[in-house]
Order: C-alpha cells, then sequence, then structure tokens
C-alpha cells in the first residue's frame, strides 16, 4: 500500500508539475510572440523594420486601437461584449468635425468628441443594466443608431478636420505621452482599485459577487464610462490622423479591439484571469505583423490570411478550451 500511495502522489505531483508549467507556458506566449515576430522582422527586412520612419508609422497605426482596446478590456473582464465601438467612434469623429469645423477650436473639437463617445457608451451601459437587456444586444441597437445619425449628419460623404488642429495634435510624442499614460492609469485602475477587482469578480460570478456586496449595476457602468473616455480620446487622435470622417470611419474597430484582445492572451468571457497587459501586447502584435509582412512585400490578401492563421494558433495554444475559450458561447 505505501508503494502504491508513493507512486500516486508522484503521479499527481507530475501532472500538476506539467499544469503549472503550461499555465506559465500560454502567460508567457503572447509576449513570446510579440518579441520573435520583432526579431524575424528586423532580420527579415535587413533592419528597415526597425528605422525611425517606421517604428513612427507602427506608432501612428496602432494608437487608436491600443486605447479603444484598453478601455473595452474593462468591458471584456466583466464578459459583456460589446459591438458599438465602431460606430461610436465614427459618431464621436463626425461630431468633433462638425464641431472644430464650426468653431475653429481643437479643445472644444476634443470635448464633443470626448462628450460623444461617453455618452453613447453610457447608453449601452444603462439598457444593459436597467433595463436588463443582454450587452451585445444593447450595444447592438446603439450601433445601428449611430450609423442612421451619421448618415443624416453628413451630406456630402465626409467631412475635414481644420489643418491647424490636425499640425497641433498628430505629432508621435504627444501620442506616446497619451499612450503610456493610459497605460498606467489602466493599470492602476484595473489592478488596484475596486474598479478592476470587482469587474473580475463580475466575470468570475456575478451572483457570487453580488452576494458578496458587490454594486455590479454600478461597477459595470463605471467600465464602461472607462471604455467611453478611452475610445473619445482614440477616436479624436484618429480624426486627426485620417483628416477627414465619414460613415465608414472606425469600421471594424470593435473586430479589432477583441482581436487585439484575444491575442494578448484574455479570455472575452472575463473573469479573474483578466489583465490590462493584454489589449497593448495584442494590439502591438497586431500592428507588428501587418506592418512587418507589407515592408517584406507580401500582398495584402496575404497578410490577412497569415494573420488569421496566427490568430486561430494563438487561441489554440493560450486558451483552455474545456474551461475557459477566448469567446463567449
Amino acid at each position: 500500500m505505501g508503494t502504491k500511495t508513493k507512486a500516486l502522489n508522484a503521479e499527481s505531483a507530475q501532472v500538476e508539475a506539467k499544469a503549472q508549467i503550461g499555465k506559465i507556458a500560454r502567460v508567457a506566449l503572447p509576449y513570446a510572440g510579440l518579441v520573435i515576430a520583432v526579431i524575424f522582422f528586423s532580420i527579415a527586412t535587413k533592419g528597415s523594420f526597425l528605422q525611425l520612419d517606421n517604428l513612427t508609422t507602427l506608432i501612428n497605426q496602432s494608437f487608436t486601437l491600443i486605447l479603444a482596446a484598453l478601455g473595452a478590456t474593462f468591458i471584456y473582464a466583466h464578459g459583456s461584449l460589446d459591438v458599438s465601438l465602431g460606430s461610436i467612434c465614427m459618431m464621436s469623429c463626425i461630431s468633433s468635425v462638425l464641431a472644430a469645423v464650426a468653431t475653429q477650436s481643437g479643445v472644444v473639437a476634443f470635448l464633443v468628441c470626448l462628450g460623444v463617445s461617453l455618452l453613447c457608451s453610457l447608453i449601452v451601459a444603462l439598457i444593459s443594466c436597467k433595463l436588463g437587456v443582454v450587452a451585445f444586444v444593447s450595444s447592438l441597437c446603439v450601433s445601428f443608431i449611430c450609423q442612421g445619425l451619421a448618415g443624416e449628419m453628413l451630406d456630402t460623404g465626409e467631412i475635414v478636420m481644420p489643418t491647424h488642429i490636425i499640425e497641433a495634435v498628430d505629432r508621435p510624442a504627444v501620442k506616446v505621452i497619451v499612450i503610456v499614460a493610459a497605460i498606467v492609469i489602466c493599470y492602476v485602475l484595473f489592478e488596484r482599485t475596486k474598479i478592476g477587482v470587482y469587474n473580475k469578480a463580475i466575470g468570475g460570478n456575478a451572483a457570487a459577487a453580488e452576494q458578496s456586496g458587490v454594486n455590479v449595476h454600478k461597477y459595470k457602468i463605471l467600465a464602461y464610462v472607462i471604455s467611453g473616455v478611452l475610445l473619445g480620446v482614440s477616436s479624436f487622435f484618429l480624426i486627426c490622423r485620417i483628416s477627414a470622417a465619414s460613415t465608414t470611419t472606425g469600421s471594424g474597430l470593435h473586430m479589432d479591439v477583441m482581436l487585439a484582445v484575444i491575442l494578448g492572451g484574455m479570455s472575452i468571457r472575463g473573469g479573474p484571469k483578466s489583465n490590462i497587459a493584454a489589449p497593448v501586447i495584442g494590439s502591438l502584435t497586431t500592428y507588428v505583423l501587418s506592418n512587418g509582412l507589407t515592408l517584406m512585400r507580401v500582398d495584402a490578401y496575404y497578410v490577412q490570411f497569415i494573420q488569421g492563421i496566427i490568430f486561430l494558433l494563438i487561441i489554440f495554444c493560450v486558451f483552455d478550451k474545456k474551461k475557459h475559450g477566448a469567446l463567449p458561447n
């Protein structure tokens, strides 16, 4: 009996060790993937990838996605799925440019962009929390409303942001400062305050969180507020980069955000394992891949194909499909 018990204990310890190694590997894989991609493209492009001009391009390309994904992480943490991000971005950009053209003020344009984004995000949250509508459905409704209003607001097809506002805002140094500040603030909110801790608890088990005294609706709404603010900031910088707003501005942003979060190793089912590093790592990986492949003169269609294959590999390797897959059922 003693020999059999020792054998069972040894086998159990071996299984536990393998499981622990698997967990560490799943956490490290997104970081390792980004590092490997950077090294590979640096070599494959003979150093062109690391040139200052290209790094500036990477900052410009990834800026909007990083900020939007940082905000959306608070929503994903409690298990909600917001598909209105792209439409809200579009509505914010159009409203911002209209305000800029009318007042010639960058400050007014920024405040309008921020206000519209925050208002739309709050509407999604209130419909979901106060009326008991599933977050996916409430965000889909707001998305349709934004698209309809945008069509009415734009008679000419697109509207251009005044040049002096673009020149004042669209600077790599400003974007780096904003990204660093956003990451630090989001990290503190997500990991060190009740907003992040409670949203992760709600994503793990909303009923248990409520029984423990957590005001579920309050902290869900706060998550949408944070998302709305960051989406507003990212939308303003986006419109200053592309210079003109139309009904296609921000198209597909919600899918890009979802992809970035998952590529960063976080399940959008939410829960205690949610982390604020995922949207940053995932966003950078997305644009490092597209930028590097473009520098290698790979056809755009093949770029999407390769990204899709890598996306599937990440999901397969990072997530435990039996327990908590990347996507909600």
